[in-house]
């Protein structure tokens, strides 16, 4: 076999979302505490995308020793680019770069879909630790303050 993980950097405009679907870290609403934004935007729509500061992404690299080739390591982003789409609520939207990249060494048999599988179930897991080992900025606690106990409100 073959070994696959994943590492991620989340500045996300959407919710980033724990397995069981609660949020991790996401929009904070002063008086409210965390929302969730996807259902926010549906009652509450944003002003429109082109309007917006752009600065928010989710960048996830996937690494596997594989043998794939380019279209392999291709189809294994891809696959794992739905791991982006289980950890975090709206993903890709028009103020987002969220982007998924694979890179393979090749030391190893590999198959494409197998490493996709893996591949996205590690991208999943990358963006949930990348928010639960994040320090706070600007008052929004993060998902390690809320899980300590932060009630502090800004």
């Amino acid at each position: 076999g073959c070994t696959v993980a994943a590492m991620a950097v989340a500045n996300c405009y959407g919710d980033v979302l724990a397995r069981d679907g609660d949020i991790l870290s996401g929009c904070w609403m002063p008086g409210e505490g965390m929302v969730g934004t996807a259902a926010r935007m549906l009652t509450d729509p944003p002003p429109d995308a082109r309007l917006a500061v752009i600065g928010n992404t989710t960048l996830c690299v996937v690494v596997t020793d594989a043998a794939l080739d380019p279209a392999g390591a291709a189809s294994v982003a891809r696959m794992a680019s739905s791991g982006l789409a289980r950890a975090v609520s709206p993903v890709g939207t028009r103020v987002d770069g969220d982007v998924v990249i694979c890179l393979a060494t090749g030391r190893r048999p590999g198959n494409v879909m197998i490493c996709g599988v893996a591949g996205a179930e590690a991208a999943a897991e990358a963006v949930r630790d990348a928010v639960r080992t994040a320090t706070a900025v600007r008052g929004v606690p993060t998902a390690a303050d809320r899980r300590d106990g932060w009630t502090r409100e800004v």
